[in-house]
């Protein structure tokens, strides 16, 4: 959870991480993704 939330912050740029962050793919990383970050989270 800390390496989604750091690549939210901008504090982790690396390339693939920030695409697996874009939980909701859209292209981007941003506050969007953490609704559908939390769905696959909790499972």
């Amino acid at each position: 959870m800390r390496l989604f939330v750091d690549v939210l912050l901008q504090l982790d740029t690396d390339p693939l991480r920030i695409n697996r962050a874009d939980t909701n793919c859209s292209a981007q990383t941003d506050g969007d993704d953490i609704a559908s970050f939390v769905t696959l989270f909790l499972g």
